[in-house]
């Protein structure tokens, strides 16, 4: 009878043993947990801030360009085109007529 009486008592204590490893994985798992989604938030708040600033670049690049095209579309610029090409094909012939 002690034997058996022995062997339950380890067998109890051995379930509670295992019951206590889980509970403490649990408690331990939660924290865990929240420390890699922070980790991972943190690292998708750097990889936003580094496109946000290509973008903002690329804004720059093309309102920059936009402005290049106004000044080159003015009636001016254009003007001062025609009278150079026009100098041009005059001292080579090339405006049709004699030379």
């Amino acid at each position: 009878m002690t034997g058996r009486r022995r062997a339950r008592t380890l067998a109890a204590r051995r379930r509670r043993r295992l019951i206590l490893a889980a509970a403490v994985l649990v408690a331990l798992a939660g924290p865990l947990a929240v420390a890699a989604a922070g980790a991972e938030l943190t690292a998708g708040s750097v990889r936003l801030t580094r496109l946000q600033q290509e973008l903002r670049a690329e804004q720059l690049t093309e309102a920059r360009l936009e402005l290049q095209l106004a000044e080159l579309e003015t009636p001016a610029h254009l003007a001062g085109l025609g009278t150079t090409a026009g100098a041009a094909s005059a001292r080579t012939g090339a405006a049709g007529g004699a030379p």
